[in-house]
């Protein structure tokens, strides 16, 4: 029993101090490109950068609190880290359901539904593959799909309700004010960002420039090079369509590697989890075996001063510059001297001069 408690502070300890330089960097990281905003302006938002400063040190003020209750095995602080990582276990669970019940309903996503689709958790993902076209795709390669002069630019991403939507290869269900308000607001720059580290099975990146990498932003079917506009938003609805289909796809060819990289990191945090309540309900005494040496020791010079009749092991009183051996009956010189009171090496404590 002992040595499972023993092992449960050592992995609390590593686990802890390996998790808050990891906050550290984060936290570095994000300092940094907050000082150099400028460069990475078109990557990164203001307050997304914030938001990775407040995780990081977040992160880091967690892992140190976990990391000294486990050293120190301070009760207070090992029962704010168990209620943390309870709440990060729970989080983490909920997030991941959430998760895979969303693959089921992309599956839903499909372009031979279009204007057909019932579901709302459906339709909710499907606007927001949509705006997260518009946001960037659209926005960001406008030359691909606006024609010259920017006629029509606003009619590239429609509504179902629309007059012409038996002839939409995608449209979205939600009214146009929550579509503008809420999905175009939620594609943000981190995503689109996000977007373009993620591979097609081609290797071209989900969102890039469609004219440099073919399959990116659903690819593009191209134009006669005329300032048509229905013309240009045939070639949207066809790229908004594949986009849809390749993103759908992405997430269900990686959800197996993502799903177990989330179950190794949820078994990470239910380890911390059970080694912190094991803590908790142990004496430090009976893992600590440095503690519980200095607590006998304190415990028989208390006795011996105590009674008189037991003999302290080979104690020492001692300043910076003087040192000699004592038995319990010449304790009380080293009180009155208020030097250091040490056993067997191990110093109990300074007293205080009588």
């Amino acid at each position: 029993m002992a040595c499972c408690k023993a092992f449960a502070k050592i992995y609390l300890v590593a686990l802890n101090i390996l998790v808050a330089l990891c906050g550290l960097g984060m936290l570095g990281g994000a300092a940094y490109l907050r000082i150099a905003f400028e460069d990475f302006a078109e990557l990164f938002t203001e307050e997304g950068i914030y938001v990775a400063m407040g995780a990081g040190g977040l992160v880091f003020l967690i892992s140190f609190v976990g990391c000294v209750g486990a050293l120190k095995h301070n009760k207070w602080l090992l029962i704010i880290y168990s209620i943390v990582m309870f709440v990060a276990i729970m989080a983490q669970l909920t997030a991941g359901t959430m998760i895979l019940v969303s693959l089921g309903y992309m599956n839903d996503v499909a372009v031979d539904a279009v204007g057909t689709i019932t579901n709302s958790v459906t339709r909710g993902i499907n606007d927001y593959e949509l705006a997260a076209w518009e946001n960037c795709c659209l926005e960001a390669y406008p030359a691909v799909w606006v024609p010259p002069g920017g006629d029509g630019a606003d009619e590239m991403v429609l509504p179902c309700a629309s007059a012409s939507a038996s002839e939409q290869q995608a449209c979205y269900y939600s009214s146009d004010s929550v579509f503008e308000d809420t999905y175009l607001t939620w594609a943000t720059k981190g995503l689109c960002s996000t977007l373009g580290e993620l591979k097609l099975a081609s290797g071209d990146a989900l969102v890039a420039n469609p004219l440099e990498y073919s399959d990116s932003c659903g690819g593009y079917e191209g134009g006669d090079g005329t300032p048509d506009a229905e013309t240009y938003a045939k070639h949207a609805q066809a790229s908004q369509a594949q986009f849809q289909v390749n993103t759908n796809q992405w997430f269900e060819d990686n959800a197996k590697p993502i799903g177990i990289g989330a179950l190794i990191v949820t078994a990470v945090e239910i380890l911390a989890f059970l080694f912190t309540c094991v803590l908790l309900c142990a004496n430090r005494e009976d893992y600590d075996a440095e503690y519980q040496r200095r607590l006998n020791a304190e415990q028989e010079m208390t006795a011996g001063s105590i009674t008189g009749t037991s003999e302290c092991p080979r104690a020492s009183c001692r300043t910076r510059t003087r040192h000699h051996f004592f038995d319990s009956r010449s304790r009380g010189a080293c009180v009155r001297r208020g030097w250091i009171l040490e056993a067997d090496g191990v110093r109990l404590k300074t007293l205080a001069p009588s």
